[in-house]
This record gives structure tokens, sequence and C-alpha cells, in this order.
């Protein structure tokens, strides 16, 4: 069998995603897992959309720390910073919660309310820990999408020898 992008070479592994078969020039390799140039270059995009969505996120919920924060700063100023903190951190919960796997219950109407209510509430209450958590997440997926690019700059200089 031959490489699906060098037709010259043999093939060597089957890629874990399209099944194309690859040489070793090709061959992407995560954790174990062999991938093809496309396919890897496909989970650097998601990668990408992943930290984009993450730094909306992140500006929504700055907005709403900042008003938050200046709608109650003339009051007390330790209250105003803690509610800010605490508003400011529950978008970031809410996107925790929405990546968390959830199994379909099917409820009523009445239900679904109070689903949606006890989870707007655990974001508020865990919102500043998420945030924290997802800082790191962040920091972290950023610094692998960059090791990513410059693998996939590596195979893709080495598939046009």
């Amino acid at each position: 069998m031959k490489c699906f992008y060098h037709h010259d070479k043999d093939a060597h592994v089957i890629c874990k995603n399209c099944n194309k078969a690859i040489c070793t020039d090709c061959t992407v390799d995560i954790r174990g897992e062999m991938y093809c140039p496309d396919c890897f270059s496909n989970l650097i995009a998601y990668q990408e959309k992943y930290l984009s969505k993450l730094k909306m996120v992140y500006i929504v919920g700055g907005i709403i720390a900042a008003v938050v924060f200046f709608s109650f700063v003339g009051k007390n100023f330790e209250g105003a910073l803690l509610l800010a903190i605490w508003f400011g951190s529950a978008p970031i919960g809410l996107f925790a919660s929405k990546n968390a796997p959830s199994p379909y219950v099917p409820v009523s109407m009445e239900g679904l309310g109070k689903l949606l209510l006890m989870k707007l509430g655990i974001a508020l209450i865990f919102g500043p820990i998420f945030a924290i958590i997802s800082i790191f997440n962040y920091l972290n997926t950023s610094k692998t999408v960059q090791e990513n690019k410059a693998l996939l700059e590596q195979i893709m200089s080495h598939q046009a020898r």
C-alpha cells in the first residue's frame, strides 16, 4: 500500500481519523495515535476555535464584572469587588458546564426550567473556581496549539521534499 500523499513511498500506518494510508514522513504521532497532516490541521483548527470561544466568554465575563463593580462601588468597595468577581465568572461557569457531558433526560417544561435554574446556580456558586481552572486550561491549550503548529510545519517541510 502506498502513501496517500507520497505515491512513491510505502505506507506504514493508517490515520486514526480518516483511515488514509500514510508513510512515516506524513505521520503525526499523538500519544500513540497516528494522524495524517490533514486531520492534524483540523485538530489544530478545532483547538483554535475553542480558544476563541473561551476568549469571548472572558470578554463577556469582564463586561459583566465591570458593570456590576461600577454599579456598587459607591456603596461598598470590597462588596462591589466580590460581587463583580462572582457575577463576572458566571459565564465561565456556564461555559464549563456546557462542555460537561450530560445524559439525555426527558423532562416537562417545568422540569426543564428547574434544570436550567440549577445549572445557573451551580455556575454562580462554582464560577470563580471554574474561572481559575479555565485560565490554566486556556494557557495549556494555547501552548499546545503553538507546539502543534510547529510540528505541522515540520511535517509539511518533510512532505515538500
